[in-house]
């Protein structure tokens, strides 16, 4: 059966598979197909999309590791092939190294979102084979090393995404969860603006970010919207865990930062459309079992600020409720005010449960 057709629905889907918090198990993904190395879980509502790429534990053994490229000096670039002659291990060494407990914490985050949306659920999609055999955050060549089967699993992987950008309208929010392994222990949140032109602290163009849709389409400085009160950044830092970029930590500060990749230049808005895109880098420390479930409730809660505060009103056209929202509501500096001026029932101050995000 075409894959495509296992993950079609019609907007009847949210009345008939409600997603009742007490339902949602954190570990459960669908898969595209049997043995398939692609899971997934269709959104319910919520026009949010969570990739975890780098958290995969299947190692199949009839799949050769990917290792290193050779070096085109003509073209300046690598050839990343099993048999594309010498391997060039300093110019095109392949990253293989998981990010551990991501697809865990992916689970988890859904399951929460799940529940403080009153049962509007994101979208997940995850790779399951580890990343020595694919890297489902890189171009096709480099992930795939141009094996077939892995080949199709990045065939897949981003077309269930672009699937679900396309049902939802074409109008969201997509994040590409990782973790990083640096000394600060810290999330880096990654716009596709590099560490260092943080570090400058000049005003930065909206439109070589992966937010740029949202830039366009809210009323407020994009200072303030990447690393002001109002950013992810300093929403998250209101739930107790520091990031970067963030009002406490505008830049890196000259330390290793991990600005965005692939997933996050092609599903978000830099390039074309309306469907924005985080990467957020988490601290190894918070991935750990025993730290997960705070950093998984506080990063919840934010995601859930920051999308009714901006996205609010795509929930609404995605359960087929007026026309689909092609402009944002807008956002003055006060959060409180805006989530007040644009009521719906899960994102009403009230539904913000003391036990849920404090």
């Amino acid at each position: 059966m075409d894959f495509l057709a296992i993950i079609s629905w019609t907007a009847a889907i949210y009345s008939a598979t409600i997603c009742l918090p007490s339902s949602v198990e954190s570990s459960d993904f669908n898969l595209l197909q049997q043995e398939s190395y692609v899971g997934y879980n269709s959104s319910t509502g919520l026009s949010v999309i969570l990739s975890a790429p780098h958290g995969g534990e299947i190692y199949p053994d009839e799949i050769p590791d990917r290792d290193a490229g050779c070096w085109d000096s003509s073209a300046k670039r690598c050839i990343w092939s099993h048999d594309c002659g010498v391997k060039n291990i300093s110019k095109c060494k392949a990253v293989t190294i998981s990010d551990n407990f991501t697809q865990e914490m992916t689970g988890e985050l859904r399951a929460r979102l799940c529940e403080l949306f009153l049962g509007l659920c994101p979208a997940t999609v995850v790779n399951r084979l580890g990343r020595a055999k694919f890297d489902a955050n890189r171009d096709r060549d480099e992930a795939t090393f141009g094996i077939p089967e892995v080949v199709q699993a990045f065939d897949d992987y981003h077309t269930v995404i672009e699937k679900e950008i396309a049902t939802m309208g074409g109008v969201g929010l997509f994040i590409d969860i990782h973790g990083h392994g640096h000394k600060r222990q810290r999330a880096e949140l990654g716009y596709l603006v590099r560490g260092n032109v943080l570090d400058l602290g000049d005003p930065i163009d909206p439109n070589v970010t992966s937010i740029r849709n949202l830039a366009h389409n809210v009323r407020l400085d994009f200072d303030k919207l990447l690393r002001g009160t109002d950013s992810f950044g300093g929403i998250l830092g209101g739930f107790g865990f520091d990031s970067v970029p963030s009002p406490k930590y505008r830049g890196p500060g000259h330390l290793v930062y991990l600005s965005g990749g692939y997933n996050t230049r092609r599903h978000g808005s830099v390039l074309r459309g309306s469907f924005d895109a985080i990467q957020i880098e988490s601290a190894r420390s918070h991935r750990a079992p025993d730290a997960r479930p705070r950093y998984v409730k506080a990063l919840a809660c934010a995601i859930k600020r920051y999308y009714c505060v901006y996205y609010k009103q795509v929930t609404a056209s995605f359960r087929g409720i007026g026309n689909v929202a092609v402009r944002f509501q807008s956002s003055s500096d006060s959060l409180t005010n805006a989530r007040e001026a644009y009521p719906d029932d899960a994102c009403k101050t009230s539904q913000f449960l003391v036990d849920a995000c404090p």
